[in-house]
């Protein structure tokens, strides 16, 4: 079985060019959270903290919404994008779009409605309920904005418009912060809300210069249909869902705690959901990064590439969850005292608690990457088992359980064994289908269709390029392909490798090719060089190596080129 882990390779380069713009767009929703507690815990009280924390589950209400439209489209328009077509792409945006301003629109008109109950919740005093209601003065606003930017961020990312994605994440948080600190002085929790709603504003806007790009391949267009919005919804519960699953989890949480410890448990849990939501953040990051390489791959029928993707995503899971455990341990004398909890008994409870929740990090942060992959192969019922076990059953579960046998820190300790009991569930439910064999486990490939394809990559030099040609040759000798396809397709490989090359004679890229074997044989060559269509008729052609290899690609009659998520890709049918 072939080693990937973190090997120079066009799957990890790409991964690397996205995983940090991936990250850091599901951690600026929480940095924002965790700025509007610092800053209201620090310039207000850790009362206005718990305040924060009982509107907490209207905020992942929002974010439901706004996930249970994009995600779905984003993952749509990838497939498209993998089949070749790109109007069907932008049909899916365009109706992603119109569905953004509908549901964005109509939540916040129900969130004005029903205000008065959002953050109602008996055993409260009335300091908490105050600063509850002024919190949410503005944020019911926001709705709108979250799902435009959710939309608009995945697909600006799958793209290849990473530069403004980091901008606009950028310019998101540090606005966030600047205004909170400004408004906050003026007009109290109230004007945290309203630094939240202006910073999506600011953002959303930042996302929009993609539409003015010279490369930009995004065309709006009136379309909606219900049979296109049921299959976008098909996809879009798995990282919807989740938001609902820790809606539900920090309602029952909260009531548990008030009703059993008092409202001052709230202070240390609101310390604690900030965790939680750091590592689905955080971790989220991979799974994005792992969903613009998976689905693409998945709409090309390239299990190879699937494969190859998720040991990598699998890896640098594990590595990230035990960075966090280890960061949260080291600084977790620090964390409490950035929601003003200071001094006393409450200080060393909090800190108690984040030590032994930090603990869970490694199961989260796998479980979330399955979770959402489950999701991409189209096993839906296995995705939302496995987010609603980690998110919500096994929580809610152990911290009752172990809250009533070891009081306060009984919760703690519960929450964090109820992630590896999670985790574990979810392989027993896992290992059930891949009982006959057929089936790879964990990530439930087809064992025959992986058999039958082959994937190679190589450094975009002169030297690499005939490395490839002289691997792709071996592969199909072994496999019995007949003479002239072999041929042609090394000479395809060749030239248009060596003009890849020679496009790219000071930029260092890697060039990947995948063999696919059915009832023919279907080559897909991509390259993160500089963006160049080999298949394109009728070009400037300027020297001999082009001219060649126009000769040669141009007789070849199936061929297809498609930018795609920023790097060429060339398939041709044999």
């Amino acid at each position: 079985m072939e080693r990937l882990g973190l090997k120079k390779n066009f799957i990890s380069e790409k991964f690397k060019s996205i995983f940090l713009v991936s990250t850091l767009s599901m951690l600026v929703e929480y940095i924002v959270m965790l700025s509007d507690n610092v800053i209201a815990g620090n310039l207000v009280g850790e009362r206005a903290v718990a305040a924060i924390t009982l509107v907490g589950p209207a905020f992942s209400i929002s974010v439901f919404f706004a996930f249970l439209v994009s995600q779905g489209t984003i993952i749509l328009m990838a497939f498209a994008v993998g089949e070749g077509d790109r109007e069907k792409a932008n049909r899916y945006f365009s109706q992603g779009l119109i569905l953004c301003f509908a549901v964005g629109a109509g939540l916040t008109v129900l969130f004005l409605l029903f205000r008065e109950e959002v953050f109602r919740l008996g055993h409260v005093s009335q300091e908490v309920a105050a600063y509850a209601a002024q919190y949410y003065r503005y944020l019911c606003f926001i709705p709108l904005l979250q799902a435009l930017n959710a939309l608009f961020y995945g697909v600006v990312l799958n793209e290849g418009g990473e530069r403004i994605c980091m901008i606009s994440s950028a310019a998101q948080v540090s606005g966030n912060i600047a205004m909170s600190l400004l408004l906050c002085s003026q007009m109290g929790v109230a004007g945290v809300s309203l630094a939240s709603v202006l910073s999506n504003v600011l953002a959303d806007a930042i996302l929009c210069l993609q539409f003015f790009q010279k490369q930009n391949q995004l065309r709006f267009t009136w379309y909606c249909r219900l049979r296109s919005v049921l299959s976008m919804l098909k996809y879009s519960v798995n990282d919807s869902f989740r938001y609902l699953y820790l809606a539900a989890f920090q309602v029952s949480l909260n009531l548990f705690l008030v009703y059993r410890f008092g409202d001052n448990a709230l202070i240390t849990a609101a310390v604690i959901l900030n965790l939680l939501n750091l590592m689905l953040s955080a971790f989220d990051g991979i799974g994005e990064g792992m969903q613009v390489l998976v689905n693409v791959y998945r709409g090309e029928k390239n299990q190879r590439g699937i494969f190859r993707s998720m040991r990598l995503g699998i890896f640098v899971s594990a590595a990230e969850g035990l960075a966090v455990t280890a960061a949260l341990l080291l600084l977790s004398g620090q964390i409490p005292r950035l929601f003003g909890v200071k001094e006393g008994a409450l200080l060393s409870q909090t800190q108690t608690a984040v030590c032994i929740y930090a603990l869970s990090a490694v199961f989260i942060s796998i479980g979330i990457l399955l979770s959402a992959y489950y999701c991409f192969i189209d096993e839906i019922k296995l995705s939302l088992a496995l987010s609603f076990l980690l998110l919500l059953f096994f929580p809610i579960l152990c911290a009752v359980v172990f809250g009533g046998l070891w009081g306060l820190t009984g919760v703690w300790i519960g929450l964090a064994i109820s992630s590896a009991a999670a985790l574990a569930a979810g392989f027993l439910l896992v290992g059930g289908k891949c009982r006959d064999g057929k089936k790879v486990f964990p990530l439930l490939l087809d064992q025959e269709v992986l058999e039958n394809q082959a994937a190679f990559d190589v450094p975009g030099t002169q030297d690499g390029v005939m490395e490839l040609v002289g691997l792709l040759g071996r592969e199909l000798t072994e496999r019995g392909a007949q003479v002239r396809t072999k041929f042609r397709i090394e000479l395809i490989t060749e030239e248009t490798g060596m003009l890849a090359v020679g496009k790219n004679p000071e930029h260092d890229f890697r060039i990947e090719a995948s063999l696919l074997f059915d009832d023919g044989v279907t080559l897909v060559l991509r390259d993160n060089g500089q963006n160049y269509d080999v298949t394109e008729e009728n070009k400037d052609l300027t020297s001999m190596q082009e001219y060649a290899a126009d000769r040669i690609i141009g007789s070849h009659k199936e061929k297809k080129y498609m930018l795609t998520s920023g790097y060429n890709r060339t398939v041709f049918r044999f």
